[in-house]
């Protein structure tokens, strides 16, 4: 396993074995399609988000994990735009919680 992947292995694998995996570091993938097809291949693994889980396949078992993750929004520095500035602060807002 890169080094630079280390961490995120790690972060997941509680929640992964829980879930009822055994997670191993084997193949890597950067791209989601990528990742999906080495799933579907028999090659391993990818803890997704929501939105990519809903993709339409019948290759692959969603399988839900409990487990909380932190986001963030990235913005280019010094980004004056309205827009960004907008976006940002709605992320902020309350809103329904899991």
């Amino acid at each position: 396993m890169r080094h630079r992947w280390k961490s995120v292995f790690l972060r997941w694998a509680p929640a992964l074995r829980e879930a009822g995996g055994n997670p191993r570091a084997g193949q890597e993938a950067i791209e989601i399609h990528t990742a999906l097809g080495l799933v579907a291949a028999g090659l391993g693994f990818t803890v997704v988000g929501a939105s990519v889980a809903a993709v339409d396949r019948n290759d692959v078992a969603v399988v839900p994990l409990k487990t909380q993750a932190t986001l963030v929004a990235v913005t280019r520095v010094g980004d004056a735009s309205s827009a960004v500035r907008e976006f940002v602060a709605a992320l902020a807002l309350p809103g329904p919680r899991p």
